[in-house]
């Protein structure tokens, strides 16, 4: 018996992605494996809160890849030379890396209702672990989603990610079940998939949502 097999028939799972998910995740719990990234820069902090005018809504690019987050950056540059955005109208919130979650959810403990995020466009898969009350704590991105959502529920948002949301995994099951509770409607009418759009159906597609365009 090959030992997927093994741990397949161990845990109950028909499945092998969900199987080894399963594996790390009791292996992590049991041996404590979990890295602790759990130092945020006090710095960037305060250079973000610095970019927030309280005065204006804002706009939140949220990825954990920076290279990504200068072409949306880009998009929205291309939004403002077609008049569908005013020069300097809403902040532009950029926030990358792993523990661009954390980096959110610090803000807004910082700044509350100052923080107005009517627009977001939203990685779902970050990978940053934080030690917090004692426990690893790992973020996705509707968790972020959520983070805003109880501050805006009119909140126009689009995931944009890699994922492919396979349900068969375990972590894409309860991130889509999570969203479905808290929005009561299926996650798939908000993805765009980062590699199936070119720039031109992105910029489309974001304009509609956020413009109506």
């Amino acid at each position: 018996m090959k030992i997927i097999d093994f741990f397949k028939n161990l845990f109950g799972f028909k499945k092998e992605e969900e199987c080894i998910e399963d594996i790390m995740g009791k292996v992590n719990d049991e041996f404590d494996l979990v890295p602790e990234l759990n130092k945020l820069d006090e710095e960037k902090i305060q250079e973000m809160k610095n970019l927030i005018d309280p005065n204006k809504d804002t706009i939140l690019l949220i990825d954990d890849n920076e290279g990504l987050l200068s072409f949306l950056k880009d998009d929205f540059e291309y939004y403002v030379e077609q008049g569908y955005l005013k020069p300097d109208e809403k902040n532009i919130l950029i926030i990358s890396g792993q523990l661009a979650a954390f980096y959110l959810e610090r803000l807004y403990e910082e700044l509350g209702d100052e923080l107005k995020i009517t627009d977001a466009i939203i990685d779902i898969t970050l990978g940053g672990v934080m030690a917090k009350d004692g426990k690893h704590v790992k973020y996705n991105g509707v968790d972020i989603f959520e983070m805003i959502y109880k501050h805006n529920p009119n909140l126009r948002f689009i995931f944009y990610t890699g994922n492919n949301l396979n349900p068969y995994i375990k972590s894409n099951r309860l991130l889509i079940e999570k969203f479905k509770e808290i929005y009561k409607d299926d996650i798939m009418n908000y993805v765009l998939f980062k590699t199936s759009m070119n720039m031109d159906e992105r910029r489309k597609k974001v304009a509609q949502v956020f413009f109506n365009k």
